[in-house]
């Protein structure tokens, strides 16, 4: 790894019916606030989940999203305008997650195959 640069972790816990995750430095645990967690349901669900959830991660790094419906929704992670991360979240198989983002400073370096949403969130 380059001098300067660091890498985060998101991890993830999935329940019956929740999302919650922390979004950390690798290499102190510290947790890192003010990203925007953004949590969309599929096209099926937008008569039950009628929008789009928002959070923000806390000192700690924290974020939940609570009262969903099971089922597959797409999860992204901004800071700022810039997008870092997006993935589905299947709450029929996943249960723990860890995504390694690299980046330097609080910068991470965004992804360019995450411009695509995946058709059936579209």
């Amino acid at each position: 790894m380059l001098p300067g640069y660091s890498q985060a972790g998101l991890g993830m816990i999935v329940g019956e019916d929740f999302i919650a995750g922390r979004v950390f430095y690798l290499a102190t645990n510290k947790g890192i606030g003010d990203l925007v967690v953004k949590l969309i349901p599929p096209r099926e669900f937008r008569c039950v989940v009628n929008m789009d959830k928002m959070a923000v991660t806390d000192k700690k790094g924290k974020f939940k999203f609570t009262g969903l419906p099971k089922g597959i929704y797409l999860l992204e992670l901004y800071e700022g305008p810039t997008l870092l991360y997006r993935d589905k979240v299947d709450m029929y198989k996943t249960k723990n997650k860890k995504i390694i983002l690299k980046g330097q400073g609080r910068k991470f370096e965004p992804d360019i195959r995450l411009a695509v949403v995946p058709p059936e969130f579209r």
